[in-house]
């Protein structure tokens, strides 16, 4: 049964090239550069990509996923490696050069600058932007500003301050056409670009959106109310994509570069060593960029992931930064870099293109290797061309096409025969961009009216020419030489048959190196529907559909697993390699077994309030992402190779990750900020039998919560980071053991309501800080310690069975506080129970 893996989109019959030509199919594709007539670039005041992550996932923010979708993005930019601030990083967007060293522009201050306050003054020499070089060009340049301190560039590149143009002809100093500056909600901003763009569209403008910036200093980054002003910015895009839709002068001509100065973390952004504060999308969206494509992926040779890492300026290979705006826009238009420019100034960031060359996956093996390709063996994965000849003799003694791989020349050649021959057909699944190409030899003779050759290719009833001469048209090519004929498959085409067909009357004709090339399909985004059973292979079972069609998984397609996966257990059969994993399941649980696992640099993202079940020991390299609902380990090593984040940054819904039975997570775990009291962030213990432990890195950003089933044991090996001072909650009859060291900061409170806790390592090691609260529950000592407060309430229980020294800064005895103490219990001191006064056990001394 064929299986239908791309929508069939018909095209015109393939292109036919004639004359000394390389063979195309083994050149390396690299995408030209194509340019735009206008370049809008825009700023996004505190866009963290963790925030706009989680909203483009949920369906609240249609604009910028068309920006993904559409455009070529990552969610993984970087800004100034020094500064995370407004006007520093905005002045980097526009020159593109770093903020600090001595070719950096130097601009720190991020207040609105005072009187004659320019950025040459303040760095002591002229630093131009890219409104110089689009001015100087000809070109007409816009600012629309949503802060008032973007007074900085009207200023400093105004008449009065802007250099002199030295670029062909005088278009004076001012290097900003239009300014105009709004200091409410960008929602009041837009409607002025609209109708000034309409009006007189600027060939190079610059939008700054600044309501997420405002917001998150008022209410917090990922609140309710940050989400919201997302939404603003995201109906604010749709009126620019609307503009460049309908615009018939806009239309088809105009690119779209969107990015931002910074994200943020709590109320400010200004520590640099905050992921959240450094992590930043950019976006390019334009009539030649390649749909959906991953930056990093199409800019591998230039650009480098830097994955959590804040990445520095004299790191070898540079990630994406928003510094690349300047010259990545002038780019766009076909100019060059701004002078004095440290980031991009090669113009090397590509918007196009694959990050595989083409590829060989069709072959003949006759005498010569494809030109440019000098030493060339087919590969591991490509197949050499089987055919039958059939022909009908011209002459006394006709002779048929003949082949031989065993003497020279090797070569198809027709003489004195009419001969057509049929190549067996080369499946295109997962294909895209294919092309084919042939030589043809004619000898030095004069062919007869009736003589001719064709090569054509076929799918099903649908037939395109590649290459087709009879008579005078034969006679005019030049004979002795190899002719190449390069032509492209049209697109959609699942498969394709050659057929090479010639009749000579009079002398050979000779077809040799034929040739199939193509690129990889782009990854596509999957859901699985399980029309076929519950497996999940590589490329095999068609269990996944893509806008009504079945499709089969490939490595590097992203996968999403509805409510439609719970239906059975899924069946991971082989390793199988997704871009990117996302479990959206509101209600059906979904268990994921098999004798498989996930591999690859992909993550897994889990949503949806049901609960996913891994049972699988898996080796990808990408996050882990809980943002809702349960995650279950049921296998050591159900989390891949990398860090695991529990908790949605950008919304208040509840996540767990739980451990099945007697396994080990040893992944690093954040459990962050979702800004919302009202959400749950849970790690524990799912089993009935047998310990689990977590013997990766815990960091708290976010107060947690640990449960297990009653009787079940989960052990904190790794180390504990809680310095934010959250408050952990322990629920339930079952054991907590903490065997690993322990930050705590101010506020930091461990709350006992139920089972046992065997405390071994000094919870006070860096600072007594942490609070105990034990209620209707033992905790054991089992180390020296040093606290803030113990507060034993209510059928509360704190036994020593190894500590020798407890230094408290409060004991509460059942809402008594007793004050600053250091216990030192002797071997027979059992413990301490709440009976409204100290027992007879505890031997007590006054600091």
């Amino acid at each position: 049964m064929l299986s239908i893996r791309r929508r069939l989109t018909w095209v015109a019959a393939c292109a036919l090239f004639l004359g000394a030509l390389a063979l195309a199919a083994a050149a390396p594709g690299a995408a030209s550069a194509t340019t735009v007539d206008y370049v809008i670039e825009i700023s996004v005041d505190g866009l963290g990509s963790s925030y706009l992550q989680g909203m483009m996932a949920g369906g609240r923010l249609p604009n910028f996923s068309r920006l993904q979708t559409e455009g070529a993005w990552t969610l993984n930019a970087r800004n100034d490696d020094t500064y995370t601030v407004t006007l520093p990083d905005h002045t980097t967007m526009l020159t593109g050069r770093a903020v600090a060293g001595p070719d950096g522009h130097n601009y720190t201050d991020d207040g609105t600058p005072a009187a004659g306050v320019t950025i040459h003054s303040n760095k002591g020499s002229y630093v131009a932007s890219v409104f110089d070089v689009a001015h100087d060009n000809g070109l007409s340049t816009a600012l629309f500003a949503n802060k008032s301190k973007f007074v900085l560039y009207q200023e400093s590149y105004d008449a009065a301050h802007g250099a002199p143009d030295v670029t062909g002809p005088d278009n004076g100093t001012n290097k900003i056409d239009y300014y105009t500056y709004v200091g409410t909600t960008v929602a009041n901003l837009v409607p002025l670009f609209v109708n000034a763009m309409s009006a007189t569209p600027y060939q190079f403008s610059f939008l700054h959106m600044r309501d997420p910036d405002i917001v998150g200093h008022a209410s917090g980054w990922g609140t309710a109310a940050y989400n919201d002003s997302l939404e603003t910015c995201d109906a604010a895009l749709g009126s620019v994509f609307n503009l460049v839709d309908t615009n018939p002068v806009l239309q088809g001509r105009t690119a779209i570069i969107l990015t931002a100065d910074h994200g943020g973390r709590g109320l400010s952004h200004g520590t640099v060593t905050v992921p959240l504060n450094y992590t930043i999308p950019l976006f390019i969206w334009d009539p030649g960029v390649t749909p959906n494509a991953n930056l990093y992926a199409i800019n591998a040779a230039t650009r480098l992931d830097p994955g959590t890492a804040r990445a520095s300026y004299a790191d070898p290979l540079q990630p994406l930064r928003n510094g690349d705006l300047a010259n990545l826009g002038l780019n766009l238009l076909g100019l060059g870099p701004v002078p004095g420019s440290t980031i991009n100034r090669r113009q090397d960031l590509t918007w196009q293109g694959s990050a595989t060359p083409p590829s060989i996956i069709a072959h003949t093996v006759f005498n010569e290797a494809p030109e440019g390709a000098a030493n060339w063996t087919p590969g591991a994965g490509d197949t050499e061309l089987g055919f039958a000849t059939t022909s009908t003799g011209l002459g006394t003694s006709p002779v048929a096409a003949t082949y031989t791989s065993q003497t020279s020349p090797l070569r198809l050649r027709v003489e004195a025969a009419q001969a057509e021959t049929t190549f067996a057909p080369v499946d295109l699944a997962g294909r895209t961009q294919v092309s084919v190409s042939a030589e043809v030899m004619l000898k030095n003779a004069t062919y007869a009216d009736t003589d001719g050759f064709a090569v054509t290719l076929t799918n099903g009833t649908e037939s395109v020419t590649l290459a087709g001469f009879q008579g005078s048209a034969l006679n005019a090519l030049p004979k002795g030489p190899y002719l190449h004929f390069t032509g492209n498959v049209p697109a959609g085409w699942t498969s394709a048959t050659l057929k090479a067909a010639a009749t000579a009357s009079a002398d050979a004709i000779d077809f040799d190196n034929i040739y199939f090339a193509a690129l990889p399909d782009a990854p596509a985004t999957l859901q699985w529907a399980g029309g076929v059973d519950n497996t999940w292979d590589a490329d095999r079972t068609a269990n996944w559909t893509s806008e009504g069609w079945a499709w089969r998984a490939r490595d590097g397609d992203s996968v999403i697993l509805g409510d439609a996966a719970g239906a059975a257990p899924l069946n991971l059969a082989g390793t199988v390699r997704p871009g990117a994993v996302l479990v959206n399941n509101p209600t059906a649980d979904i268990v994921l077994g098999g004798q498989g696992s996930l591999a690859g640099a992909g993550g897994l993202t889990k949503l949806g309030a049901a609960s996913l079940t891994v049972a699988t020991a898996n080796s990808y390299s990408g996050e882990t992402r809980i943002g809702a609902g349960t995650l279950i380990v049921a296998a050591t090593g159900a989390l891949g190779a990398s860090a695991v984040k529990l908790g949605d940054t950008a919304g208040a819904e509840d996540a767990a990750l739980l451990v099945s039975g007697a396994f080990t997570v040893d992944r690093p775990i954040t459990v962050q900020d979702g800004g919302s009291p009202a959400s749950l962030r849970t790690l524990g213990g799912a089993n009935t039998a047998g310990r689990a432990i977590f013997s990766g890195a815990i960091t708290l950003e976010a107060d947690l919560a640990l449960t297990a089933a009653p009787g079940g044991e989960v052990e904190l090996a790794g180390m504990l980071d809680n310095a934010a001072g959250c408050a952990i909650t322990k629920v339930g009859e079952w054991t907590l053991i903490f065997d690993g060291p322990q930050i705590h900061g101010p506020g930091a409170l461990l709350s006992v309501e139920g089972g046992m806790v065997d405390l071994n390592t000094d919870a006070g090691s860096a600072g007594a800080n942490l609070s105990i609260l034990v209620t209707g529950a033992e905790v054991d000592f089992g180390y020296d310690q040093h606290l803030d407060t113990l507060s034993i309430g209510p059928g509360g229980v704190v036994r020593f069975t190894g500590a020798r020294v407890v230094v408290l800064n409060h004991l509460v005895m059942d809402g008594l506080d007793l004050g600053a103490m250091t216990l030192t219990p002797e071997p027979a001191t059992l413990g301490l129970v709440a009976v409204g006064v100290l027992g007879a056990l505890v031997r007590r001394r006054r600091r």
